[in-house]
């Protein structure tokens, strides 16, 4: 084993949060995790290193590797699904993981219902996409699990790019089938 490779770090500011909403899982058995985005796998990692920690647990990891266009392109962006397969394998845990690498809505449809015990929502920044996903995600994630829905105070309204907007309306909607966690940069729910 080696040390991950990262870039860049828009994740470790919320190990707190994470540490405290899914401590619970941590060393259980089967327990079953979706990522939607996973750019180069810090959240994966991490992850993997202080939740999933059984043996037999699982996660199931959907990027198309496309970035996001309101990204400052900086250069490593076009070996970052090579940088994230080497992240995984860095700290041997391929076993544990199932990469999936297309489009959220092209790759959630084929998942199975009341699965997940944890759902992490990190892919697309644009509205439509994360309502989208909302609605295709929550079938999956079985009752009393949590979902993390990162970037809800992110706006880039120019690019259509407001995730808090798409979450507020899904949570409107369905607000008797979750109780809400946590409420900042990252909105975190449990299903009832």
């Amino acid at each position: 084993m080696s040390d991950p490779i990262f870039h860049a770090d828009w994740f470790s500011k919320n190990i707190p949060i994470w540490d405290k909403y899914l401590g619970h899982l941590k060393g259980r058995e089967y327990v079953n995790a979706l990522e939607i985005g996973c750019w180069e796998g810090r959240s994966t990692v991490w992850t993997l290193q202080n939740v999933l920690t059984d043996p037999t647990s699982h996660i199931t990891v959907i990027d198309p590797f496309l970035g996001n266009p309101e990204n400052k392109v900086e250069g490593y962006e076009r070996s970052v699904q090579d940088t994230f397969e080497g992240n995984i394998k860095a700290i041997g845990a391929e076993n544990k993981l199932t990469l999936l690498t297309v489009k959220s809505h092209d790759g959630l449809k084929y998942l199975h219902n009341n699965h997940f015990d944890f759902i992490y929502l990190d892919g697309s920044h644009v509205t439509t996409d994360v309502l989208r996903d909302l609605v295709l995600l929550w079938p999956l994630l079985k009752h009393g699990g949590v979902i993390v829905m990162d970037d809800y105070e992110y706006k880039v309204p120019d690019m259509g790019a407001c995730p808090g907007e798409a979450i507020d309306a899904f949570g409107r909607i369905f607000r008797k089938e979750y109780y809400e966690l946590h409420r900042g940069w990252q909105m975190v729910w449990r299903k009832i």
